[in-house]
């Protein structure tokens, strides 16, 4: 047993595998407090369809964040408990609407939270709090509010004690922004975006201004007044401004509102717009139809300023609704998965794609056994051998379902690249000869550099 788990050892390192526990039988329970596990689940979440599954698989890893969190609280890290507050909230950032229901029984730690991060200083992550509180104590939403006001008006002060008085609502946004983009309540996405636009007219009044009687020297030069407002202070603070209407546009797209982009985005002048956002906008305000949302979408994830998936992909589900076999939606909405790190959800919408389309997108049959092999190299390296010879199952039964369809050698590669990573993952867990069998059957399939020294190093620690 010694010599097996040293051989287990050996090939981990070998095989690129990293297991978190000794070789076992059967697979390992699923620990949600594990980072990990709770990743791997949270993944799983965002293919679920609303209903009692998803409720309680939601439930369930609210239990196990609300027990780091209290761990945290207890030991006084505030930057582990911000990070952890964020993955909470993320939670219901498809239904912001459950979060009341869900969040009602850890009210209490939300209200230790939030003392934590006012004494640390830590702003952020205690707006984000008083958010919270707001929808989950409703005998206390209007002191939630009035809390959540004073700290964004703090915030705001420091900004304009170091940059002057044109930085108002700089920090305001910056505060709201994390919070609105996990969570998009509808009253804290209006207050954002009327933030963001009350922000725009502000600044772009005062270049106006400024280019109509501009001063006879550079502002900021010693001695050059600058009672237009246009100095560098004025930049520092609203450095985020050429993003304006990728900003609002991204809030409202992920709280599912993509028809209202433009009624605010039509008055803004200046700086900040974006033609292309805006017409953009605009046709999908007056002919909200799936190939107007894929623009739309197409536009956001591709931004310089503000690249946005999370935005992307929601626009992409909401074009799927109206047109669920549109295969070019799908592969976007899978591209902006992948680009989360959501493997599940990644995996469900290339499968999707692929069984809609009249031809085959080889790339996108490569990219989804990338997929299938990082799903399985997840949970053999968890202690699940076998879930993982589960999903090489599925995996396997999808491409030779797909091969009859569209048939090319693209497959073999595609169910290769999942093999590999089956034999490297049951070899890491000490089940050598599944392990080899495996690697073996991949390198029968295509060639694999990565099997076939994985393989070598087997027979080399095994002779």
């Amino acid at each position: 047993m010694a010599r097996l788990l040293i051989f287990a050892v050996l090939i981990s390192a070998a095989c690129g595998a990293s297991p978190r526990n000794k070789p076992t039988w059967p697979d390992a329970p699923v620990e949600l407090r594990d980072d990990v596990d709770r990743e791997a689940a949270i993944d799983q979440l965002w293919v679920l369809a609303p209903g009692a599954e998803r409720d309680q698989l939601r439930a369930a890893i609210a239990r196990a964040t609300a027990k780091r969190l209290e761990d945290a609280v207890r030991e006084e890290r505030p930057f582990v408990a911000a990070a952890l507050l964020d993955q909470l909230t993320g939670l219901w950032q498809p239904d912001p609407n459950q979060l009341a229901a869900g969040l009602a029984s850890h009210a209490t730690l939300i209200r230790d939270l939030r003392k934590m991060f006012a004494k640390s200083g830590a702003i952020e992550p205690a707006a984000q709090t008083l958010i919270l509180l707001t929808e989950i104590d409703s005998g206390r939403r209007v002191q939630a509010l009035a809390e959540l006001d004073e700290v964004l008006v703090f915030a705001d002060d420091l900004s304009i004690a170091e940059n002057g008085p044109n930085a108002v609502r700089s920090q305001q946004i910056a505060v709201l922004q994390p919070t609105v983009l996990q969570l998009p309540l509808p009253w804290l996405v209006d207050k954002y975006v009327k933030l963001v636009v009350d922000r725009q007219v502000a600044v772009a009044s005062l270049l106006e201004a400024y280019q109509k009687a501009p001063p006879p020297c550079t502002p900021g030069d010693p001695g050059c007044p600058s009672a237009s407002g246009v100095t560098l202070e004025l930049v520092r603070a609203h450095h985020d401004i050429l993003a304006t209407a990728h900003r609002i546009a991204n809030v409202l797209a992920r709280a599912n509102r993509a028809p209202e982009i433009h009624r605010h985005l039509v008055n803004l002048k200046g700086i900040g717009t974006e033609r292309e956002v805006s017409a953009r906008a605009e046709v999908l305000a007056e002919h909200p139809t799936a190939d107007a949302y894929a623009e739309l979408a197409s536009t956001l994830r591709a931004d310089e300023h503000a690249p946005d998936a999370g935005a992307a992909i929601s626009l992409c589900l909401a074009g799927l609704a109206i047109e669920p076999g549109n295969s070019g939606l799908l592969v976007s909405a899978g591209n902006d998965a992948r680009a989360l790190d959501r493997i599940d959800q990644s995996i469900k919408l290339y499968e999707a794609a692929l069984a809609s389309s009249a031809e085959l997108d080889t790339q996108i049959a490569l990219r989804l056994g990338k997929l299938y092999g990082e799903r399985i190299s997840r949970l053999a390296a968890s202690g699940r051998p076998t879930a993982a010879s589960s999903a090489w199952n599925a995996a396997n039964k999808f491409t030779a379902r797909a091969a009859k369809q569209h048939p090319s050698v693209v497959w073999q590669q595609a169910t290769a690249i999942a093999e590999s990573a089956l034999g490297k993952g049951l070899a890491s867990q000490g089940m050598i000869d599944a392990g080899r069998r495996a690697l073996t059957a991949s390198l029968e399939r295509a060639p694999s550099t990565d099997a076939y020294e994985c393989l070598t190093t087997i027979d080399v620690q095994t002779a």
